[in-house]
């Protein structure tokens, strides 16, 4: 007999089954929904890291476009350059948009001029996503702003 790893274990425990993936996207309509989060006829801008929150959050409203929830979907990556490999998240980012024929727009912090570089390498994290959201927001006239992040 096989012994199992603590890693899979975790991996199995991560998968989760048609029903439940049914279940959570019922449960995100319905706060969506209640909360007037997806205007009909919206355009959205996704900030769009690369981690699994952010993919996911993709995902959901490409679904809502191709079943015409929402009218347009823009992917936002901000390259903080604060890692040696941050070039290989904006081109996963990049690649994905393309997948899901999502246009899509990239900026490196440095390139960034709007806000004050001021605080604590968290608070300036924010600043400059916001910043760059903002100003992605303005320049597709989109609607809304939407984050994925885990609790």
């Amino acid at each position: 007999m096989q012994r199992k790893t603590k890693s899979a274990k975790k991996e199995r425990a991560l998968q989760a089954s048609p029903r439940q993936v049914v279940v959570l996207i019922n449960s995100i309509d319905e706060f969506a929904s209640s909360h007037g989060l997806l205007p009909n006829d919206a355009t959205i801008v996704v900030g769009l890291s690369g981690g699994p929150d952010s993919v996911f959050l993709l995902q959901y409203l490409v679904d809502k476009r191709d079943h015409g929830a929402v009218k347009k979907i823009i992917a936002a990556h901000l390259d903080h350059e604060w890692r040696p490999e941050s070039a290989k998240d904006e081109a996963f980012c990049a690649a994905l948009a393309k997948q899901y024929n999502v246009p899509f727009v990239s900026k490196k912090i440095s390139e960034l001029a709007e806000f004050k570089w001021d605080g604590s390498k968290e608070e300036i994290g924010r600043k400059a996503r916001r910043t760059f959201l903002e100003s992605v927001m303005r320049e597709h006239n989109a609607d809304a702003i939407a984050l994925g992040h885990h609790l």
